[in-house]
């Protein structure tokens, strides 16, 4: 991302709104794996485990018991979440290559787990209950060595090998489900003022939203020791501390850098061209009013200047709000200490072993070979065109967006999700005809598909036609084996559309068989009328407890 393009700015600014309430070995974000937690199956407790660099002759901690997540259901759920994952075969061949390595350092050979590639930009890792990792495309674009993604993997493999799963649940993120699932309805649906939702607000705020299934973050003193058993493992495999471990870390802090810069400016520029906007449309409706000839009083200038006021007013009011909201779901779950610090404590532990012996060299080349593949090349090159898409758009040059947008979703993308997103925008903004059906067979043959993107399709067809837009639905469900973080959508996406039996009926289905998802399925499932009427029987209880409470005697 780049602080001088407006619509990565607005992604930022969405992205603040979810990513910084969430999660990873991103930056800020450090995910906990959606598969892992969901199915349940994590048993046991989490190893003790001191943050400390172990000397490749001696020991390692001894493994907690525990019980695997399921392989399947697992990656089903990352399929499920944002833009879901990318085909690279020869890429996840090398990455698990060097995966089998980091577990046969840890002494677990036979463990299970595989790497899998998120269609995502931006620097995301994470591991799960079933031993899998998930690293995003912005990762493979960053590291420069193959020290620094055997760090990765090593910490990830950290996680796992140290139980860390064990303590969350996917109870904890209810609510944060529910939280997305709703702003990606609100976008899909255009269910927002129109205050700056354009095209370029709507993709970037789709694509954001997309990549940001917000989880929580590690506890701080499970990341360090995730830190320092993956290097105790990095080390034992012979790879350079100062250009793996130290560099991953380094890379982090700078990440975490641009998008707390990036995340002001953007908050800056969208609140001023909201407020412009709004003003402008206050300030012509006045004057409107005062043309008609007839404000002989000058009782209409009064309202219209009125207008503008409590326009401004209104605006600042949920702007402070949606602040003060980000900064609570911030302070519950960013509570992992900055890369900064983790690499300096990390230092402190291994320069003392690194005394007097030789510094191993980076294993640069055998990266670059892997890069250089050929299928996966051509994937990351056509991933790289997207931001282009973003920048042609806001200079309203859609000819160029136009060739972009085709050139992305061609040859081995031609069927993934986010270029598909984007050239289905990018036409459907400029021809009101643009058909889906292409669209949503080319997606059908994908390698990798993507949950989200089908439910947008299934929103937009339902508008037309209710049942087919039901049918595309509920057959993606049932593609994707009904992966848990699936079944809000579905809820939500029945009740949007007036199958309000349906998504009742699911809903009760979800609260018995995934406790865990009971209480966000529930209110999935709650139209905007019973909510209100919850509420207000709320409030009638409150006012009797307090009546009773002030009662004179």
């Amino acid at each position: 991302m780049r602080a001088g393009r407006q619509p990565q700015l607005v992604l930022t600014l969405v992205a603040s709104a979810l990513l910084l309430a969430g999660c990873e070995t991103q930056p800020l974000l450090k995910m906990v794996g959606v598969g892992g937690s969901s199915s349940g199956s994590s048993s046991g407790s989490s190893s003790i485990f001191s943050k400390t660099v172990v000397p490749a002759n001696a020991p390692l901690p001894e493994a907690a018991s525990r019980e695997w997540a399921d392989a399947e259901m697992d990656v089903n759920s990352y399929r499920v979440a944002g833009w879901g994952l990318v085909s690279m075969p020869a890429m996840q061949a090398y990455l698990n290559k060097l995966y089998a390595s980091v577990k046969a350092a840890g002494g677990k050979p036979d463990w299970p787990g595989s790497v899998y590639i998120l269609a995502d930009p931006a620097l995301r890792a994470t591991s799960t209950a079933a031993g899998n990792v998930f690293i995003s495309l912005g990762w493979l674009r960053t590291i420069s060595s193959e020290d620094e993604m055997s760090a990765l993997l090593a910490h990830e493999f950290g996680h796992v090998y140290l139980n860390h799963h064990a303590g969350h649940e996917v109870g904890n993120t209810a609510d944060t489900v529910s939280w997305v699932s709703a702003a990606i309805w609100m976008i899909v649906n255009r269910k927002v003022p129109s205050v700056g939702m354009n095209g370029v607000y709507a993709i970037s705020g789709v694509r954001a939203l997309g990549s940001g299934v917000a989880m929580p973050a590690w506890q701080r003193s499970q990341e360090g020791e995730a830190d320092h058993f993956g290097t105790s493992l990095s080390l034992r495999q012979g790879y350079s501390y100062t250009q793996g471990f130290k560099l991953f870390l380094e890379h982090i802090e700078s990440y975490d850098s641009q998008l707390r810069g990036e995340a002001a400016v953007a908050a800056q520029v969208a609140t001023e061209n909201a407020r412009k906007q709004v003003t402008q449309t206050s300030t012509e409706q006045a004057k409107r009013m005062q043309d008609n000839g007839k404000d002989v009083t000058g009782l209409s200038k009064k309202l219209g200047e009125l207008q503008v006021t409590v326009s401004e007013s209104a605006f600042d009011i949920q702007t402070a709000i949606a602040e003060a909201l980000g900064q609570a779901k911030g302070k519950v779950t960013d509570n992992h200490d900055s890369a900064a610090s983790r690499e300096d404590e990390l230092s402190k532990a291994v320069i003392p072993l690194m005394a007097g012996k030789p510094r191993p060299v980076a294993r640069v080349d055998v990266w670059k070979a892997a890069m250089r593949q050929s299928e996966t090349a051509e994937v990351l090159d056509k991933y790289a065109l997207l931001p282009g898409i973003d920048e042609a758009l806001a200079r309203k040059n859609f000819t160029k967006a136009q060739q972009l947008s085709k050139q992305a979703a061609s040859g081995l993308t031609a069927n993934d999700a986010l270029p598909l997103y984007y050239q289905q925008m990018v036409f459907g903004m400029n021809q009101p005809g643009y058909t889906l059906a292409d669209v949503y067979f080319r997606h059908a043959k994908a390698k990798e598909r993507s949950w989200k993107f089908e439910l947008m399709l299934a929103s937009m067809v339902v508008r037309r036609d209710k049942a087919l837009g039901r049918e595309i639905a509920e057959s993606q469900f049932n593609y994707f084996r009904k992966a848990p973080p699936a079944w809000p959508d579905m809820i939500v996406f029945y009740r949007e559309n007036g199958f309000i039996d349906q998504a009742r009926a699911l809903s009760r289905d979800c609260a018995l068989s995934m406790p865990s998802y009971r209480t966000v399925c529930i209110d999935s499932a709650k139209t905007d009328s019973e909510k209100a009427a919850e509420q207000a029987a709320a409030d009638r209880k409150t006012k009797q407890v307090v009546d009773k409470m002030f009662k004179k005697k």
